[in-house]
């Protein structure tokens, strides 16, 4: 049952200490259903919940969750929970509880097209990637934004102007705006706003989940306990958890620190759809040393996922793995351990063995263990260890810069090398020599200490500056500068490595007011190049379609551009401007009015720019 939730919104957290010792492998038995070992959960219901209050379930699409609360993205936690919609638009929303129409927002990013209910308690849901509201509510909507023809919009009705709606009741569609394919993002958030667990609240969900969660691999760390700002381990390697093996890991009999993250996941029944576990224990005996437990986050500790989740090997493609320690800078409400209690102390006598259990389970309370040993010999030493053990790829920048090194004109002079180790709590600002390229990173924006390396290379063609670090991400997001005259700066892309995808993106850099500098942020340590980009966005095709709001229209489907300023674009039907709504899965722009009417004979124009100042105007006659 769930647990209680304070007024604020979060969780109570119970503190339990860590105990130092030394540790590694033995025998995983998944899906074992194991005897609780801390409370039970208990009957409450968060505290600011109107007593007797139930929440039907948002939609008759399905009863299938494609995600769940706190799952690992790109640079955030998961705030909400997925439910399937088959993939398809057009499915019945429908309010959860009796409330009122707060919050409209309508967008090509994010949520999407979206809406806010606020319930007599004062707490919130929302309902996500839609394709489009009720007529009522979709025409306020289009009352706010068709005056400007803006395409974001974040309205918030005013009080007494407010649409009120009944449990049950019909207030959109499914769709896929924002993020595709189709699905509905429901979420639960406390008066204050903070968003909790939507399975914590008397949900009618009809959901079948009698499957345990399953162990996929150990990921463990060991650092030189005399040294604590040195980012470097003295060795790290991945231990399979998938079979019965036993399996112990033998190290160097040396006073060392430990970090152990887990790569585990959960599964329901009738679908193929992976989750994020609900708890997960690391336990000596009968001894809890780390607990987390997905109940609710604030939006402002999100980004504090570099934390929660092992941000080096999520960058690498090898999945998110959740650490069995708390960082120091992490702000998560969501563990029992103390937060200045961020790894294990190993320290024994040759031939000793300690033993640890790891628990995951799932919010049904379906359980699995696995056990863990580590033996210390002190006839080894860390070099012969790593030579035994299996390499790990920590980051795979080294192959990109190799090979954009292997492929740049001899003319390139190199104008730095940088190998610096950056700490916590500190403000620091990486600049090339000349200073035509400076990064800032915020105060706080670094969890544990960080090795930077930093080369620098110019030419009169061509600029690039290559960054690879020791595994970490930014709570915070860094400032990236490029200074120069426009035609030097033009065209300059902030260049991340996608390892999942096997291969590169490509963020463009926006141009500063005065035209002078290039600037963008980032979450991470990529590198930075110069593209030749002298084209404007070009047109693949143009077709008629069919909106569900207002019938058939016409889209200008652009040939894939990542840097088509949306700012920029405009769309008039006949003379009259008409709103152009986009579509990022296939870099299309529709046309979009209350009042379209589209017949055989109507002109559309389409003019678009990209963030480089080149533009193009698109002009198409309906047959």
């Amino acid at each position: 049952m769930p647990q209680r939730v304070d007024k604020r919104g979060r969780l109570p957290v119970f503190l339990a200490f860590l105990v130092g010792t030394a540790i590694v492998v033995s025998s995983p038995t998944n899906a074992q259903s194991i005897d609780p070992i801390d409370e039970a959960r208990t009957s409450s219901y968060p505290a600011w919940m109107t007593p007797g209050a139930t929440y039907a379930w948002p939609t008759t699409a399905t009863t299938y969750l494609t995600s769940t609360f706190a799952e690992t993205r790109s640079a955030h936690l998961h705030s909400a929970i997925d439910i399937s919609t088959r993939a398809e638009e057009g499915h019945p929303i429908l309010a959860a509880r009796e409330g009122v129409v707060s919050r409209i927002m309508m967008g090509p990013f994010g949520y999407g097209n979206a809406l806010m209910l606020t319930h007599e308690d004062g707490s919130h849901t929302l309902y996500a990637h839609l394709s489009h509201f009720t007529d009522e509510i979709q025409a306020i909507g289009d009352r706010v934004r068709m005056p400007s023809l803006q395409m974001d919009l974040d309205y918030y009705p005013p009080v007494g102007r407010q649409i009120r709606v009944k449990k049950g009741e019909l207030i959109g569609y499914s769709g896929g705006t924002g993020v595709g394919p189709p699905h509905l993002h429901f979420e639960v958030r406390s008066p204050l706003g903070v968003p909790i667990n939507p399975l914590l609240v008397p949900l009618d969900a009809p959901l079948r989940d009698g499957l345990a969660p399953q162990f996929s691999s150990l990921y463990a760390e060991f650092f030189d306990s005399e040294s604590p700002y040195t980012p470097e381990p003295l060795g790290e390697t991945f231990i399979d958890l998938r079979t019965r093996d036993r399996k112990l890991l033998v190290i160097p009999a040396h006073k060392t620190r430990l970090r152990l993250s887990v790569d585990v996941f959960d599964q329901a029944e009738g679908g193929t759809n992976v989750y994020a576990v609900y708890r997960l224990r690391l336990l000596r005996g009968e001894t809890l040393l780390f607990e987390s437990q997905a109940d609710s986050f604030t939006f402002d500790q999100t980004s504090d996922m570099v934390a929660d989740r092992h941000h080096g090997l999520l960058r690498s493609g090898q999945g998110g793995y959740q650490r069995l320690h708390v960082l120091p800078g992490n702000r998560f409400d969501m563990y029992t351990t103390p937060l200045d209690a961020n790894e294990l102390i190993l320290d024994a006598e040759h031939g000793v063995v300690h033993t640890f259990t790891i628990e995951a389970e799932d919010f049904q309370g379906n359980r699995s263990r696995t056990s863990l040993e580590i033996m210390h010999d002190s006839t080894l030493s860390w070099q012969d260890w790593k030579h035994s053990s299996e390499g790990v790829e920590r980051w795979r920048l080294d192959s990109l810069r190799t090979a954009w090194l292997g492929s740049m004109p001899p003319a390139l002079v190199e104008h730095m090398t940088v190998d610096t180790v950056l700490h916590q709590n500190k403000r620091h600002v990486i600049s090339s020599v000349d200073e035509r390229f400076v990064m800032s990173i915020p105060k706080d924006a670094l969890l544990e200490p960080t090795r930077v390396h930093f080369t620098s290379f110019a030419s009169d063609t061509a600029y690039h500056v290559f960054m690879h670090s020791t595994p970490t991400g930014f709570r915070h997001r860094a400032n990236v500068r490029v200074y120069g005259e426009p035609d030097s700066t033009r065209g300059l892309a902030w260049v991340g490595f996608d390892p999942p995808k096997g291969g590169i993106t490509l963020s463009p850099m926006g141009i500063s007011p005065a035209g002078y500098a290039v600037s963008t942020s980032t979450r991470d340590f990529w590198s930075l190049q110069t593209i030749q980009d002298e084209d404007p966005p070009r047109l693949k095709t143009i077709h008629m379609k069919e909106d569900p709001v207002v019938g058939r229209t016409v889209s200008f489907l652009i040939e894939e551009e990542g840097s088509i300023d949306l700012g920029s674009v405009k769309m008039w039907q006949n003379g009259r401007g008409v709103l152009p709504i986009y579509d990022f899965e296939d870099d299309s722009f529709t046309a979009y009015h209350p009042e379209l009417n589209t017949k055989s004979g109507d002109v559309f124009i389409l003019e678009i720019a990209d963030q480089h100042g080149h533009s193009s105007t698109y002009r198409w006659v309906i047959p």
